[in-house]
């Protein structure tokens, strides 16, 4: 599927699913859209951004599963938030913590983030790329929420171990979800502990 990738590690951040193509209200002293052909959308929306301290970014904006795939860090801040009213935090790539944008909300949790094209590469990738959180952010930020997608995480490596799927290409988004579900179902179970 097509996707943007960290330019530094390599890490799927957004694939096209990901892509909100529309225009949105901006603070026009400080950005000006344009159409750009992205992830097979031929007329997506970007932004043209000039922070405070005079440096551009070229901007997309991608919906909450890309804020999934993210580190999200910092307080909310509103001063020269490019799409008022909403406000903006620090989002790098969820394995090596490469700058690549900002995460922007209107209360706790964040609703798109807005990623600087430049730091990324339109390359193709598989479900189970995106399925399989970053072993760095695992190791580094594991929090009690994030168990299911770790032990979602050993499973497919597991399974790609024994030979259980030719290759990772196969596994389909449907497989994974309903690998997550039963991983879900067990830890709420209390049948499996995972500490």
């Amino acid at each position: 599927m097509p996707a943007l990738r960290c330019s530094r590690c390599n890490q799927p951040i957004v694939t096209a699913e990901d892509l909100l193509p529309d225009q949105i209200p901006r603070m026009e002293s400080a950005s000006y859209p344009y159409q750009l052909e992205l992830l097979g959308q031929e007329e997506a929306w970007v932004y043209s951004a000039t922070n405070p301290h005079e440096n551009r970014f070229d901007v997309g904006r991608f919906g909450k599963q890309a804020c999934a795939r993210l580190h999200i860090f910092g307080d909310a801040s509103g001063d020269h938030s490019w799409f008022p009213p909403y406000a903006w935090r620090m989002a790098s790539c969820g394995r090596c913590f490469n700058h690549l944008g900002w995460s922007f909300s209107i209360g706790e949790e964040s609703e798109f983030a807005g990623l600087i094209l430049t730091y990324m590469r339109e390359e193709p990738c598989t479900w189970y790329e995106l399925a399989v959180p970053p072993r760095r952010q695992l190791n580094v930020h594991q929090e009690a929420g994030d168990r299911p997608n770790s032990m979602l995480a050993r499973l497919l490596e597991m399974l790609a171990s024994r030979g259980e799927f030719e290759d990772q290409e196969e596994m389909e988004e449907e497989d994974i979800n309903i690998m997550q579900q039963a991983i879900a179902e067990i830890e709420d179970s209390g049948e499996l502990d995972m500490d």
